[in-house]
């Protein structure tokens, strides 16, 4: 119980923010928040599958419950950028972004099947997302006229990128170190994707909160 609290506490957070704050976001944040809130489902998913196959004495494996998570995740961040930038030749690239994402997502899983992780489809959704939030980043500090300031928007593009961005290296080879040892993947896992997850999801949780505030 511990483990779940410590590993979803930041998540739960980022979500009760978003609740707290939705009515008063913007477009861009508000399908952020739905990406926060099915990061939270997926995790409660990947969680009960475990407890069942444990239970009944099954093989454990939730790989296919990501698999689906990173099809919706993808989709909602690039629509969350695609409602950011608001005009066509932005979102002409967003869309050939998505469908290049979709194209490696269906032919790794038609390769391997749907019960081994895609990573490469992970890998093309983070090149994919980066790509997108930098300018996201950069467009919520340069100004103009000055003041500068920071809008609440660079926080959560800060996060996806430093997660995404984080989490290449690792996620290129991961079945790799699975089939090598799977404790020791384990444990890359909680220190490199947990580790990122949770930033990430604090940053989103401060986005919300100084949107609403301002």
């Amino acid at each position: 119980m511990l483990q779940v609290i410590k590993e979803s506490f930041i998540l739960f957070v980022a979500c009760g923010v978003g609740g707290y704050s939705f009515k008063e976001l913007n477009g861009f944040l508000k399908i952020s928040c739905f990406q926060v809130v099915l990061g939270m489902v997926n995790y409660a998913g990947a969680r009960a599958v475990t407890i069942y196959q444990k239970s009944h004495d099954l093989p454990l494996n939730n790989q296919w419950v990501f698999n689906i998570y990173i099809l919706l995740e993808c989709g909602l961040l690039l629509w969350a950028g695609y409602v950011y930038f608001n005009n066509k030749r932005a979102g002409r690239y967003i869309i050939a972004g998505f469908v290049i994402f979709l194209v490696i997502y269906v032919y790794q899983l038609s390769k391997q099947g749907f019960l081994l992780f895609a990573n490469y489809a992970f890998l093309t959704e983070g090149i994919v997302t980066v790509s997108i939030y930098i300018f996201i980043l950069f467009g919520s500090v340069v100004k103009r006229q000055p003041p500068r300031r920071i809008k609440p928007e660079f926080w959560l593009s800060l996060g996806l990128i430093m997660y995404f961005a984080g989490n290449v290296p690792y996620m290129g080879l991961v079945h790799y170190f699975q089939k090598l040892s799977a404790d020791l993947n384990t444990l890359l896992f909680y220190f490199i994707t947990d580790v990122l997850g949770n930033l990430r999801y604090l940053m989103a949780a401060i986005s919300f909160w100084l949107y609403a505030k301002q």
